[in-house]
C-alpha cells in the first residue's frame, strides 16, 4: 500500500537492499504493484515523482532534485511502509 513521506508517496515491501521502481513520464507508482509479488523476497521501493501520482507538487522539477529524491530512496534503510 503506498504512504506518503513528505509529500512523496512511495511503496516499500521486502527486506535488504532496496531496488527503486521509477515510472515514466506521466504515470505513477501503482504500474509497478502487479510487479511486486513477482519479485517476491527482494525489497522494491516504488515512488512517485513530484507531481505525479499521490506526490506533492514541487515550484521546480529539475532533473537534480529528482536524482536526488530517488537517491534518497536507494540508501535509506530505515524507510518501511
Amino acid at each position: 500500500m503506498p504512504t506518503r513521506t513528505d509529500a512523496l508517496a512511495l511503496s516499500d515491501s521486502g527486506q535488504g537492499r532496496p531496488v527503486v521502481l521509477l515510472h515514466g513520464l506521466t504515470c505513477h507508482l501503482g504500474y509497478w504493484l502487479r510487479v511486486v509479488p513477482l519479485l517476491e523476497g527482494i525489497r522494491l521501493v516504488a515512488l512517485d515523482f513530484r507531481g505525479h501520482g499521490h506526490s506533492g507538487h514541487r515550484d521546480s522539477y529539475r532533473i537534480r532534485t529528482t536524482s536526488a529524491t530517488c537517491s534518497g530512496c536507494s540508501t535509506d534503510s530505515s524507510s518501511t511502509a
